[in-house]
């Protein structure tokens, strides 16, 4: 029987997989482009969904997050094992804790008390949300293909 620790597990590595199968489809040289200028390039999107997964673990954990901007990864190969690897990290942190540890509040970045459970949920959802404007990027530059079978 799945317990809630075991879903949320494969929910994190499953939105991680989906986000590198759609990194590796992006169009050749357009990894650190912005559409239309303004608005956030893939790579922007995947050093933050690969530094929010680690910021994570430090809170799940009780460390303190370290503030500030880190380094942009590279580009889209370097970006894919990124996120594959902060995900892992994340979600052998989840199997790790005592399950009654998901029920304590901590403080997210955006200010809000919320569960450590919340919290590693809320990393799944972040890069599945991140994931869905890649697929958009991929649209705009005339790529109607689902890339998660790959």
């Amino acid at each position: 029987m799945s317990t809630r620790i075991d879903v949320l597990k494969e929910l994190i590595d499953t939105t991680a997989h989906l986000y590198a199968c759609d990194l590796n489809a992006l169009p050749d040289g357009k990894f650190a482009t912005s559409p239309m200028g303004v608005a956030r390039t893939p790579q922007d999107i995947s050093t933050e969904v690969a530094g929010f997964n680690r910021l994570c673990c430090k809170l799940l954990t009780g460390q303190t997050p370290e503030h500030g901007e880190g380094e942009m990864i590279p580009d889209a190969e370097t970006a894919a094992q990124e996120v594959k690897a902060s995900a892992a990290e994340l979600a052998a942190t989840v199997t790790s804790l005592d399950p009654a540890a998901f029920d304590e509040m901590v403080m997210a970045p955006w200010g809000q008390e919320i569960t450590k459970y919340g919290l590693a949920q809320m990393a799944a959802l972040n890069t599945i949300y991140h994931d869905g404007q890649l697929c958009y990027f991929q649209a705009l530059h005339g790529d109607g293909e689902m890339h998660w079978a790959h």
